[in-house]
């Protein structure tokens, strides 16, 4: 009987020892309702290379995220949408860049500064017309549309575009943007968009 006392007590201690490896630790599990949602680290291989990215639980880890969504929209020309609503006065400043006057003055403000200095050794007054008519432009791209009379100030534009011309001075340059202005104003003026006019040395 004593040779199998050893054994029989090494069995009664092993079948012991693996009962309590296997028992469920209860002190430490959580039932799954109690868990936040995880996002989860997703590899993504594209041209520019290999980048990680959280995804939230349950997300399409192939959708875009915002930043790359935006870098996308940026790189095909589109503007980001604007941080709110635009005010009243913001609206009629976008209405008053988008009509065809101010288009047109957008264009042809620098060559008639230009222009002031090409003629001003032929005809200072000219010259000085020349730089008072980027300013009146501008003043007049200001005015709402009820104010502003687009054929009395384009005609007067085109007034002075003749009076430059009839100094004669041989100048490729003074001549392309007359040429360059007489578009854009006429165009302007039979209601088309001046913006399409291409500009000197383009």
């Amino acid at each position: 009987m004593k040779k199998w006392l050893p054994y029989l007590i090494a069995a009664v201690l092993g079948v012991g020892v693996a009962v309590i490896m296997f028992l469920p630790d209860t002190s430490t599990t959580k039932s799954n309702g109690d868990k936040p949602a995880k996002s989860t680290a997703v590899t993504k291989i594209d041209k520019e290379g290999m980048s990680m990215k959280r995804v939230p639980e349950g997300a399409d880890p192939a959708a875009p995220s915002r930043a790359e969504q935006l870098m996308a929209d940026r790189k095909a020309g589109i503007a980001p949408p604007p941080p709110g609503p635009l005010t009243a006065t913001d609206q009629a400043r976008l209405e008053k860049a988008t009509r065809s006057f101010n288009k047109h003055y957008t264009g042809v403000a620098v060559y008639w500064n230009r222009l002031g200095l090409l003629v001003s050794a032929a005809d200072p007054a000219v010259a000085k017309e020349c730089q008072q008519m980027d300013l009146y432009l501008r003043d007049q791209s200001k005015l709402a549309d009820d104010d502003l009379n687009v054929t009395d100030v384009l005609t007067k534009e085109l007034q002075l575009e003749k009076k430059v011309r009839t100094l004669n001075i041989d100048n490729a340059d003074l001549t392309a943007m007359l040429d360059y202005i007489n578009n854009s104003a006429n165009t302007t003026l039979q209601g088309g968009d001046p913006s399409t006019i291409t500009r000197p040395g383009k």
